[in-house]
């Protein structure tokens, strides 16, 4: 199911793994701006070298598995990963600023 749904992701060149232990390969985006991007938008990913690693939960539902995606395929979607504004926002957020 998770394959599939990254599969429909054009930046995505490749998954490896088994089970739910996945390896993504983007195209042209570094994984490491990536995964900040998603972890600003509220999606816990990691890095594994050049690539997003996925770990989820064995007891995940499909729903979780669509809301994460949303959030992957939305990062990739866009020309630049503005990593430190989203970061920048997340602090703000937490300090109370606004």
């Amino acid at each position: 199911y998770i394959r599939d749904k990254l599969a429909g992701i054009k930046e995505i060149d490749g998954v490896d793994g088994l089970g739910l232990m996945l390896g993504v390969r983007l195209k042209t985006k570094q994984a490491a701006d990536a995964a900040k991007a998603c972890v600003a938008n509220g999606l816990l990913i990691l890095t594994a070298k050049t690539k997003l690693r996925l770990l989820p939960p064995l007891t995940i539902t499909k729903e979780e598995i669509d809301q994460g995606i949303a959030v992957l395929a939305d990062v990739l979607k866009k020309g630049r990963i503005a990593c430190e504004t989203l970061i920048e926002n997340a602090r703000f957020e937490q300090r109370g600023d606004h």
